[in-house]
């Protein structure tokens, strides 16, 4: 392989992206879904094209859907691609455990090399874009939900709380978490992946399933459901909160089968629901024989 055509890819690759986006975050969801069900269907080529259409749509693309579309050119032998895209999963994710692969040929390329060399750089690149300050007062909070709420040993960090001195009971912890990041929210904006990296965002999603769900925060649903349209908030997450609060709440299914209710009725109401909210239709899931209840035919 020419080595000096690959490092002119690789400087191109590491120049600043324009924008090009629109923010049409329900088309690029739209898009994204329809690349997932097509690499289902094997059509591999025009999922690629279908994902890169999707992340034109918007400006900002998730780390997660980089991925997807990183381990698909791996999988098609387009190894430049596969260069590029990883480099976004590093810079919008900030975690290079994502990077990795079962392809050995990707792994003795030149291009997998490159993209090793250049880790560090790329998350220079992610440490500078998110906001620190943010991002740590959010892993406090996820520290004090799952460590002293739920006594979950398994999460560690370097905050030096004594569980004697507080006076506050796990109910009345969990309501002053909540008003925690509500109000950091609104000083600092949703903390969306691009404001405070994958890690952080997953961390605040645990803070607001364990809070928003419940009636007396039912007031803040359509704030949450605009941050999901600005491309903020994913609809994965939303879901959970949201069938929860409608199944414990409401006494009924928003976008899943929990009921077990497969009445053709039923589910055309479902597929509305999740198709308003950019989640996969019904025609994504397959009934598992004998058992009332559908699984998904593909990941979201």
């Amino acid at each position: 392989m020419d080595l000096s055509y690959v490092y002119s890819v690789v400087l191109a690759l590491c120049l600043p992206i324009s924008a090009i986006g629109q923010n049409n975050y329900g088309l690029y969801h739209q898009l994204c879904n329809k690349a997932d069900s097509l690499v289902y269907e094997k059509q591999y080529k025009a999922a690629l094209e279908t994902f890169e259409q999707a992340f034109n749509r918007v400006d900002y693309v998730h780390s997660n859907k980089y991925k997807d579309a990183y381990d698909l050119s791996i999988q098609m032998g387009d190894y430049e691609k596969a260069f590029g895209f990883g480099k976004m999963v590093l810079i919008h994710s900030g975690q290079p455990k994502y990077l990795k692969t079962k392809s050995r040929k990707f792994k003795k390329s030149t291009f997998f090399s490159l993209l090793q060399d250049s880790t560090s750089l790329f998350l220079e690149q992610y440490q500078k874009r998110i906001n620190e300050e943010y991002s740590q007062l959010i892993d406090s909070l996820y520290f004090i939900d799952q460590r002293i709420v739920r006594k979950n040993k398994s999460v560690k960090g370097d905050w030096q709380i004594d569980e004697a001195t507080l006076s506050m009971t796990p109910s009345e912890l969990d309501s002053s978490n909540w008003v925690s990041l509500h109000q950091a929210i609104q000083q600092f904006g949703f903390p969306s992946e691009e404001r405070v990296g994958r890690e952080a965002h997953e961390n605040a999603y645990i803070i607001l399933l364990h809070n928003i769900r419940m009636k007396k925060n039912e007031a803040h649903h359509q704030e949450f459901i605009d941050y999901m349209k600005s491309g903020e908030y994913l609809p994965y997450y939303f879901y959970f909160w949201y069938e929860q609060y409608c199944t414990e709440v409401k006494g009924q299914t928003f976008f899943s089968l929990w009921d077990g209710d497969t009445s053709e009725e039923n589910l055309k109401r479902i597929d509305l629901n999740r198709r308003k909210f950019y989640l996969k239709g019904v025609s994504s899931w397959k009934v598992r024989k004998g058992r009332r209840r559908y699984r998904p035919k593909e990941k979201w």
